[in-house]
């Protein structure tokens, strides 16, 4: 434990455990047992409980998940902690993923406007399935109909709300375009009817973001 807590030590641990086998190194797993949470808010910790998550064997990874879920709510706003949040949902198992999904969501703007847990919102946006972030888009345009500040201008106008609506709306307008036509075709076939070319219209013309922010407003 002693390694994993040190400036230069952690190293060591993590390409330990990138690199050897399961079997070779069970003494450092057998060791992080009943303190993976006090691990992954450390320092140094963090890191190592990332590498466990990237490489480790499944039951190895089913336990270390298992102490995290315990703590996930902690970890989320935790400086360090919340980089290990973000590993469950990526290297998580569906049912690991679905639990942190279930509490962002829950907590979604109070998540969305914290310096840390924010990350955690925008890596859920992206390793999500498009049901769950249909359930986000309502859960904001529900909150436009209170009084005062709506959910979404507020989230615009904050530090870190901001990043988590733009990254929204880069993966609305990455479903969008993935169902249009390639442009490249669409101007070959327009191409080919005529033989004047057409100016550019004097109006500018919004972008699909742009369109996509409208319909949230």
């Amino acid at each position: 434990m002693r390694c994993v807590k040190d400036q230069n030590g952690n190293h060591v641990i993590q390409k330990a455990i990138e690199r050897c086998d399961a079997k070779d190194i069970s003494f450092i797993f057998q060791a992080f047992t009943g303190q993976i949470q006090h691990l992954s808010v450390h320092t140094y910790g963090c890191r190592v409980i990332q590498r466990c998550l990237e490489n480790c064997e499944d039951v190895t990874r089913k336990a270390i998940l298992a102490e995290l879920h315990d703590c996930m709510p902690t970890l989320i706003g935790d400086s360090f902690g919340n980089y290990v949040a973000q590993h469950v949902v990526e290297f998580g198992f569906d049912p690991d993923r679905q639990r942190v999904l279930e509490l962002v969501i829950k907590g979604l703007e109070g998540y969305s406007k914290h310096k840390f847990a924010s990350n955690v919102v925008e890596k859920c946006l992206v390793f999500s399935a498009n049901p769950w972030k249909t359930d986000v888009i309502g859960v904001i345009v529900r909150n436009n109909n209170r009084e005062g500040e709506t959910m979404l201008l507020g989230l615009i106008r904050d530090n870190y709300g901001n990043y988590v609506i733009q990254k929204l709306l880069d993966l609305l307008e990455q479903a969008v375009a993935s169902r249009l036509p390639p442009s490249r075709n669409v101007c070959r076939d327009h191409t080919s009817r005529t033989s004047t070319p057409i100016s550019p219209p004097s109006v500018a013309v919004p972008s699909r973001k742009t369109r996509l922010l409208h319909l949230l407003l």
